[in-house]
């Protein structure tokens, strides 16, 4: 009986953890939000605001703790609530990670260092790499972990996660430059 309960326990502080990890990618991005809006730099394209970089820089954390929430809720109700295997504050915890590994190593650390050494040009030169880097990244662990935890296919795992990134990826591809 005790084993429930140390779940979850355990699955409520690695939700801790996924938060603050979510919480510490969206201020990286938020910080070079504010510096290519400090230094007057406007995306290229279409943006939903006038100041661009000023407001991402402000939203940053509430896209991407809800893109996380709806990321792991399609997965949960579509794959891992079926196998049983794990808990939902578990898998919960391990998709935050996921999306912060994928999204802090794969865009944002890249972005950081290519703004650091080459200015704003090297990002345009980068950009087009990163989304694409990110969702190889994030498709392929989430696709190993609900592997681990679940008795489906590959294919069919695959096909869920990719389907449960692109949605999640449409509100911080409209908010997010």
């Amino acid at each position: 009986m005790t084993l429930p309960v140390f779940s979850q326990v355990t699955g409520q502080l690695s939700n801790r953890g996924a938060v603050i990890s979510i919480i510490l990618v969206a201020l990286g991005w938020s910080l070079l939000s504010g510096l290519l809006a400090f230094n007057g730099h406007q995306p290229s394209g279409p943006t939903l605001f006038a100041e661009q970089y000023q407001v991402q820089a402000w939203i940053l954390p509430i896209v991407l703790l809800t893109s996380w929430q709806l990321y792991a809720g399609l997965i949960w109700q579509k794959l891992i609530c079926q196998s049983k295997q794990i808990s939902r504050a578990i898998w919960f915890a391990a998709a935050g990670r996921l999306l912060s590994i994928g999204y802090g190593l794969c865009w944002v650390l890249p972005d950081l260092i290519a703004f650091a050494l080459g200015g704003f040009s090297m990002l345009g030169t980068i950009a087009p790499l990163l989304p694409i880097a990110t969702t190889c990244v994030v498709c392929f662990l989430t696709t190993r972990f609900v592997n681990k935890h679940s008795s489906f296919s590959s294919g069919k795992v695959f096909c869920w996660v990719l389907t449960a990134w692109l949605v999640q990826a449409i509100p911080v591809l409209l908010l997010i430059r």
